[in-house]
């Protein structure tokens, strides 16, 4: 499994790519975005990847 990081999906093959015509809009959505707090928490992965082990 490599190394994942949150700007490891920019190195990823680009399989269907939506248009953003306004950069600096994608960026500040982007800055707004890294300030909420994660989806899933770290403890709940490692939890998860214990039960699939």
């Amino acid at each position: 499994m490599s190394a994942w990081s949150p700007e490891s999906w920019r190195g990823k093959p680009i399989q269907q790519q939506p248009q953003y015509p306004d950069a600096a809009h994608l960026a500040r959505v982007e800055q707004t975005l890294a300030g909420y707090p994660p989806l899933v928490f770290a403890g709940e992965a490692r939890e998860l990847r214990r039960q699939f082990a």
